[in-house]
């Protein structure tokens, strides 16, 4: 076949099937936007992740009575709740150990 009968059946078939074709072209629009929407969500959202934690800088060390990744289990949860608080005796000789300008007490209960 040459090119040209080639156009001619694709815009005979297109013309035929003009709810077809559309639906088949919205759904193609359809498609691209949302990736474009979830890519571009996913993009800010790490973003505002990444300033949200900035802050914290490279050099801070943090206690902590629960873990980070801490489970669901219950015997874990009354094993760390149990946990003594830092004193403030505890927490300025971890002061005096901690080298640099920017050194911060921060007592939570």
């Amino acid at each position: 076949m040459l090119f040209g009968e080639i156009i001619k059946m694709a815009w005979s078939s297109l013309g035929a099937n003009k709810l077809r074709s559309v639906l088949t072209m919205l759904g193609i629009t359809i498609g691209v936007f949302s990736v474009i929407s979830v890519m571009t969500a996913i993009g800010a959202l790490q973003y505002s992740i990444e300033n949200g934690i900035s802050f914290l800088g490279s050099n801070i060390f943090q206690f902590a009575k629960y873990p980070a990744n801490m489970s669901a289990s219950g015997d874990l949860r009354e094993k760390f709740r149990n946990r003594h608080d830092i004193t403030y005796k505890q927490a300025l000789h971890y002061y005096r150990l901690m080298e640099g300008e920017a050194r911060e007490i921060c007592l939570k209960s």
